[in-house]
């Protein structure tokens, strides 16, 4: 079909006048205000209590987890931001993940703060959590801007770029801790060593997070972090 024997066809057939009947409907703005008021009111934003005194921190604490795909990366950086906000800690959480399912790598950035966060970006993290190879490779230019303040949290089998920040290598697999475990493990891990949250502090967020038989499983993996 060319363009010219379209404009023949169109030509051959009878003219129409007037409205066309499928596309008469109500403007947009009416109809959604319409809709929006037959709505039920939204219920008010959930609203975590401060119940305990966060360890003292000269001043915001930026904390990079770096991990892959089915690790549970995402979920630990928001148990993080709910424990910091249980001690009263003001937080935010970026991530980064691809969008196939189970490959690639997966990261979370978040900030606690004991006042309001106006940037979230993090330029020299206090902490970095580093899981699986995916994540480290993805982000190995922050291993660069580390200094002796800061403190990378690694696991074992996994190795990282050259840096100057203290290190606490962590035996997984020794642990008995699986894959999918290692993040929460590592905020474990940031709760004995007195790092932006306390044990009690992450223990509040698994409750706030998860149903209760959700909780049993991920206490026990917390319990095996005393072994370190």
């Amino acid at each position: 079909i060319t363009p010219k024997l379209i404009d023949e066809m169109l030509e051959k057939l009878p003219g129409f006048k007037g409205a066309v009947k499928e596309n008469l409907r109500d403007e947009y703005g009416d109809l959604y205000g319409k809709i929006a008021r037959s709505q039920k009111e939204a219920l008010p934003a959930a609203k975590i209590k401060p119940a305990f005194a966060p360890p003292e921190s000269d001043g915001p604490t930026g904390i990079i987890i770096m991990g892959s795909a089915g690790q549970r990366i995402i979920t630990a950086g928001e148990l993080l931001c709910l424990a910091g906000m249980s001690g009263g800690l003001k937080a935010t959480q970026k991530n980064e993940y691809n969008i196939t399912v189970l490959r690639g790598p997966s990261i979370s950035e978040l900030i606690l703060s004991e006042n309001s966060v106006g940037f979230t970006g993090i330029k020299k993290p206090e902490v970095v959590i580093a899981l699986a190879k995916e994540g480290i490779e993805r982000r190995k230019g922050v291993f660069e801007v580390l200094d002796e303040t800061s403190v990378v949290i690694k696991a074992k089998d996994v190795e990282i770029p050259e840096t100057k920040a203290k290190i606490h290598q962590v035996d997984f697999k020794a642990l008995k801790i699986k894959s999918a475990d290692r993040a929460l493990a590592s905020l474990g891990i940031l709760g004995k060593l007195g790092i932006a949250i306390s044990g009690d502090m992450i223990k509040a967020a698994i409750k706030y997070r998860f149903p209760e038989k959700i909780q049993k499983p991920a206490f026990e993996v917390l319990g095996k972090i005393k072994k370190i």
